[in-house]
């Protein structure tokens, strides 16, 4: 397990191998001046360095999600406060990865309900858990993610709050 990794040490350990680790957050903090920025290219970098990644939460990152269904092994994912995620990118991740768990709760603000339709591409997903303005009221997609096979708790986070809809 890696915690509050710094993404310069990250660069650091570009020709290394640390197979151990399958679980990696890191949580970065656009309020400081001079610190390093998480970026697509740190993602690809994470597969090189730790190949047995399963669980990966990013915050604050400045990732478009490019790179993360190259992370073969990972089955719970996190992204919160990540404000340039886009959208073309989800379909290759719900369809590639074997996600069990899936979060995107706060501030990723370049993605709606109709990037998260593609959540149906992984039938794996046993846990969602949404912000609540990522669901269009209009839209079924909280119908369709209902009938995910494996799906035992989508909650959806709304003010502070978090709200399981759906717990088997």
């Amino acid at each position: 397990s890696c915690q509050r990794l710094d993404v310069r040490r990250l660069r650091l350990l570009s020709s290394h191998t640390l197979s151990g680790v399958t679980t990696l957050e890191w949580l970065g903090d656009g309020h400081r001046r001079g610190r390093a920025r998480f970026v697509d290219e740190d993602v690809r970098l994470l597969r090189r360095v730790f190949p047995s990644l399963r669980k990966l939460k990013l915050r604050g990152c400045q990732i478009t999600g490019k790179y993360l269904c190259d992370l073969e092994l990972l089955n719970e994912l996190c992204l919160d406060d990540c404000q340039y995620l886009e959208s073309q990118h989800f379909r290759d991740l719900f369809r590639q990865l074997k996600l069990r768990k899936f979060d995107i709760m706060e501030d990723c603000d370049e993605v709606n309900c109709c990037d998260l339709v593609d959540l149906q591409l992984c039938p794996t997903l046993e846990h969602i858990k949404i912000a609540d303005y990522h669901l269009c009221m209009e839209s079924d997609i909280t119908q369709q993610l209902l009938q995910l096979p494996r799906l035992n708790k989508l909650s959806i986070y709304s003010k502070n709050f978090v709200f399981d809809v759906l717990s088997r």
